[in-house]
């Protein structure tokens, strides 16, 4: 792991990085092995739990919803478009990943696991909500680690107030937790999914910025991924197929698929009629290739709007954070600064404007019945409005904010 010390960032030495992979290949070992040793005691416990819960504290109710809100698509794609608004590019790009990565993870491993929701084991459990497919993992519990913690990490740990990172920090695994128990008191995940899904979440986590040694505060990387397009593609695709292995190799049992399907039918009507066990994880895994299209979009943006000039593209991306490079191109002209560093009344007027944009693009799609052919309604509701939003945000989404003369495009 590398440190960051005042504007400057080293990457851990050899024997360090290699002590990294060591302990985290043996963390992972062993969570695997300890959640099969207490998945079915702490399974079977969460079942009079969650009943105690819901009976003796129903007020939670709304609260819980609340929570839960922050790990679904429309909580994970606001906080992302907040991100967007106010940081630079390479750093929203990582923070994207790390939610996507995290959700496609729970998709693989419930495809891989098979395992019930509680609702579906004791008809006496309320689901809040409409909750279909598996549930160990928990996807909100692994998001919520891996993302949240992430936000931190890239957005907040440089701040050189102490006090106000120990504070935020505390916030945001106070949050964390809020999500993870709101998701076993709407009786959909039990305890041992909860707690497999944080732990799993942290270790993504850990992995992406102890192990691979992501650098969000080096936007000189975002170099690396412009120049090597095709290699990165040709990753993601490989990523997405293996994800879709558990799919086409592990089956449920017929008669505990047909059960399941009953408890989700009175919970989940709207869900297609098709599939509802596996629709989730099939989500979830191939939304991953959303990144595709992130990358689509800088390169787009640097190959032709910018001409291949790298130093107008960088102007217009980036903000000097530890990279003197940076800073020298910024100072050829004071008004060629980061696109949106602005003051903050402009700041929240452009993040109206881009909530708008989305949301438009966003909504027609929403229109396509889920009794739809699954594949039809994956497809067209669900990835290719993901696709042309995340395009456009790395692309024309700026360049219209300048156009309304709330950036700097001059």
């Amino acid at each position: 792991m590398y440190e960051i010390d005042n504007n400057h960032s080293s990457k851990n030495s050899i024997s360090e990085r290699l002590l990294n992979h060591k302990l985290f290949f043996i963390t992972i070992i062993i969570i695997f092995c300890f959640e099969l040793l207490v998945r079915d005691y702490l399974f079977d416990i969460s079942i009079p739990l969650i009943l105690y819960l819901q009976k003796n504290f129903n007020f939670l109710f709304p609260v819980g919803k609340m929570f839960s809100f922050f790990c679904t698509f429309k909580g994970e794609m606001s906080v992302f478009l907040i991100c967007f608004n106010f940081s630079n590019i390479y750093k929203t790009f990582i923070f994207g990943m790390t939610g996507l990565l995290s959700t496609f993870l729970a998709g693989f491993l419930k495809l891989f696991y098979l395992s019930p929701r509680p609702f579906y084991y004791d008809t006496g459990i309320i689901s809040i909500g409409c909750e279909g497919g598996y549930g160990n993992p928990s996807n909100h519990a692994i998001v919520s680690m891996c993302y949240y913690l992430s936000f931190y990490y890239i957005f907040i740990k440089t701040n050189k107030n102490i006090k106000y990172k120990k504070l935020f920090l505390s916030l945001i695994i106070l949050f964390i937790l809020c999500i993870c128990f709101s998701r076993l008191y709407m009786g959909v995940h039990s305890l041992n999914q909860i707690f497999f899904g944080i732990f799993l979440g942290f270790c993504l986590y850990y992995l992406i910025f102890y192990v691979l040694e992501i650098e969000p505060y080096n936007s000189e990387e975002i170099l690396e991924i412009i120049y090597n397009l095709n290699k990165y593609i040709f990753i993601f695709v490989i990523i997405v197929s293996i994800g879709l292995i558990p799919y086409f190799i592990f089956k449920i049992d017929k008669r505990l698929a047909f059960q399941y399907n009953i408890y989700i039918s009175q919970f989940c009507p709207n869900l297609p009629t098709i599939k509802r066990l596996e629709n989730a994880a099939l989500i979830n895994i191939t939304t991953f290739s959303v990144v595709i299209f992130a990358i689509f979009g800088i390169f787009f943006e640097y190959e032709f709007i910018f001409e291949k000039n790298i130093n107008k593209f960088k102007k217009f991306n980036f903000y000097n954070e530890n990279n003197d490079l940076e800073q020298n191109l910024l100072n050829e002209n004071e008004n060629n600064k980061k696109w949106n560093d602005t003051n903050l009344f402009i700041s929240f007027i452009r993040l109206i404007i881009i909530f708008i944009i989305v949301y438009i693009l966003y909504y027609p799609p929403k229109l396509i019945s889920y009794q739809n052919n699954f594949y039809i309604v994956l497809f067209f509701k669900i990835l290719f409005p993901l696709y042309l939003i995340t395009f456009l945000l790395f692309t024309y989404i700026k360049q219209f904010t300048g156009i309304c003369k709330l950036n700097n495009t001059n």
